[in-house]
């Protein structure tokens, strides 16, 4: 089933009635839609759910926590600062360009980044990143930098526990500082990442392969604390952290 969002509509309501086969919705948004709420019970069988917002510039609430048996979705936000709620299925989580607030609400997700979305700028939040949950990075995946690097006043230092800290930097107030002395650290080695430390939140931060910080990938984890042990180096998506 396919459900394109009127012209002209700006508060997207679909609710679903699924039956005992297996369900495919998917869902297409328009550039005026500020509110998607999908409500319904997808019933049996192996259902699916997809909501596209397409390149809308206007920012959104998209929420699938009302939605009861299903087993994943994919939710692409667009590209201003979307707010997206998953719900208790698997779902895979784009937030898009733009400063969104993400959760995955239940279930093993998936936080999807590429080069130039969630930058030092106009960061995304994941509000409650969990042990199950997964964060990807293009199609090349996301590797952990767990050798240890001697910082100085250019670069961040590294350490096995996947954390960059900024002791020995001369400047590291801000968070495009620290954005750009880990870039640095990292050299141009695209999918590398490390853990920071701003204020009292955890960060991501993902290199993007070029030099600069312009495309690299920076997330706020709400929640999560830095790691204290050291990290092995998952090749194709970060996981195992958070509550």
């Amino acid at each position: 089933m396919v459900i394109n969002a009127g012209t002209g509509s700006t508060a997207l309501a679909v609710a679903v009635t699924g039956g005992a086969l297996a369900d495919t919705v998917v869902i297409n948004g328009i550039s005026s839609n500020t509110s998607v709420t999908v409500t319904g019970d997808f019933g049996a069988g192996t259902d699916t759910l997809t909501y596209n917002s397409g390149s809308s510039t206007t920012a959104q609430t998209i929420s699938i926590s009302g939605v009861t048996n299903y087993d994943s979705s994919t939710i692409s936000g667009g590209t201003a600062g979307d707010t997206i709620t998953g719900g208790a299925g698997v779902d895979r989580i784009i937030g898009g360009r733009g400063a969104d607030t993400l959760a995955g609400n239940g279930g093993n997700d998936t936080f999807a980044f590429n080069a130039g979305e969630s930058n030092h700028g106009t960061f995304d939040t994941i509000t409650d990143f969990n042990s199950g949950d997964v964060i990807e990075y293009g199609d090349i995946g996301i590797v952990m930098q767990v050798t240890a690097i001697t910082g100085g006043a250019t670069t961040a230092a590294n350490s096995t526990k996947g954390v960059a800290t900024f002791t020995a930097a001369t400047t590291s107030s801000t968070l495009a500082n620290k954005a750009t002395l880990i870039a640095d650290a990292l050299s141009t080695n695209a999918g590398k990442a490390a853990f920071f430390q701003h204020g009292a939140d955890t960060y991501l931060f993902i290199n993007d392969g070029v030099a600069g910080i312009v495309s690299d990938v920076v997330v706020k984890l709400t929640g999560v604390a830095i790691p204290t042990a050291d990290l092995t180096a998952p090749a194709t998506g970060l996981s195992g952290f958070g509550a």
